[in-house]
């Protein structure tokens, strides 16, 4: 049975155990890496995730499905499934919020810190601002705080999209907090836009 210390840092909340070894431990708004969306969302609106949602990966072997429910601490949530699993079982899950890029920062800095009484200083990765590798003209930027653990990673990311992908995917700047798998990890920085 799970023990769960939640942590509300300026509206979002994050459940961690106290025991910090195992990322399927980990939750967001109830929902771990290992659940099956069906214990969240019924056939019927997995599936319409799955046929009506654009996908922009190169490498097909997840594909992402988005949900707009929102909740008193997150605008909506994304996750990652393998593209064949009947199961939808969620290897990466996220809770994301709307906000412009400098408060993001600031939230996301303040929930790290707290990440940080965690896990310590040393499961700690900062980096610095970057272009997103999906928009080629390099106007879209993000920066992000990760904590890695044996078999998987939390993130706080704030994302600043370019004003034409704005209007064009209709994609908002936005604080997310992800927790995802080591395998999903790899993918995503090895295949997903290669």
């Amino acid at each position: 049975m799970k023990k769960l210390l939640g942590i509300v840092v300026l509206g979002l909340l994050l459940s961690l155990t106290a025991k910090a070894d195992d990322i399927k431990e980990f939750e967001i708004e109830g929902m771990s890496i290992g659940d099956s969306l069906l214990k969240f969302y019924n056939n019927d609106e997995v599936i319409d995730r799955i046929e009506n949602q654009p996908q922009y990966y190169k490498d097909n072997e997840y594909i992402l499905l988005t949900f707009y429910n929102k909740t008193e601490n997150y605008d909506g949530f994304k996750f990652h499934i393998k593209r064949d699993d009947t199961n939808y079982i969620i290897h990466m899950a996220s809770g994301y919020k709307l906000m412009n890029f400098q408060k993001c920062n600031d939230k996301k800095n303040e929930i790290s810190k707290q990440l940080e009484e965690i896990f310590g200083i040393n499961s700690r990765q900062d980096g610095n601002i970057q272009k997103h590798s999906y928009d080629k003209t390099g106007n879209s930027v993000g920066i992000q705080t990760a904590f890695q653990i044996s078999n998987g990673r939390i993130r706080v990311l704030c994302m600043d999209w370019s004003e034409k992908l704005t209007k064009e995917k209709l994609w908002n700047d936005k604080l997310t907090v992800d927790i995802y798998t080591t395998e999903f990890k790899d993918w995503l920085t090895n295949k997903a836009y290669k």
